[in-house]
This record gives structure tokens, sequence and C-alpha cells, in this order.
């Protein structure tokens, strides 16, 4: 989104570490705004829990001024072995974030739409698509 011409990004991961690492280094590759300007802020959110993503959604409406023009959502994990070695937990863990997180974060995300100009929204999950071993 950075090299493709955003004006700012808002990342969001489940530890502060990794959002901050990769929001830092988004400004490095914006050569198209002028005078370089963009904007990158992070949160930190557990997509598979409702109340992270509700608080997430509504920080980052906030950091960027009331306007979301592309929400972008890749969030998806996975466990190794047979569907027999995965835990009732784990399945319930699998689903909350790689189904219902998407189905969330978009109920969450639309109403802001009322107040905010919705271009479109992304949800991708081709990385866990490609691993073979996922379940």
């Amino acid at each position: 989104l950075a090299k493709a011409g955003a004006g700012g990004v808002y990342v969001v991961d489940i530890t502060r570490e990794s959002a901050q690492k990769v929001a830092a280094s988004l400004p490095s590759l914006v050569t198209h705004q002028p005078n370089n300007y963009f904007r990158c802020d992070f949160g930190v959110a557990d997509v598979g829990n409702e109340n992270d993503i509700k608080r997430v959604i509504y920080d980052a409406w906030k950091s960027f001024g009331r306007q979301i023009d592309v929400f972008f959502s890749n969030a998806g994990i996975m466990t190794m072995g047979g569907v027999d070695d995965v835990s009732n937990e784990q399945w319930e863990k699998i689903w909350n974030v790689n189904v219902m997180s998407h189905v969330l974060l978009l109920v969450t995300y639309f109403p802001y739409g009322g107040v905010t100009r919705i271009d479109k929204v992304v949800s991708d999950q081709q990385k866990a698509r490609k691993k073979r071993e996922c379940l």
C-alpha cells in the first residue's frame, strides 16, 4: 500500500514489536508523495478477540482523521499436524482468527462508513492457502 500511493497506513499485529517494526519500515518505501509525505501508525490487537477488533478499528479511524479509504485484512494462523492432532481450543482459535476475525472486522468497520469514505475492503488468505501443511 505504501508503494502503491497510500498517504498513510495503519498497521495492526498481535505484538507491539511486530506492529512497530512494520510501521517503521514503511516510510522508506514511499517516493510518490509530494515532499515524501507519508503517515504511518500502528496498533496492537488479537484479531480473534472482538473487543480488540473494535478498539483497533476505532483507533485507526481516529488516527487518520476519520477517513479509511482501503481496509486490508490478511490475518491467519495455522497449526501443524492432522485433524486429530488439534485440540478443541486450537480449532476455536483457528476459526476465530481465520474466519470470524474477517467477519467481525467488516461488521465493526462498516458503521464508520457513515462518517468516512470507504473505497475498498480486501481480505487475503493467500499465504494460508499456499501452506500444504495447514489444516
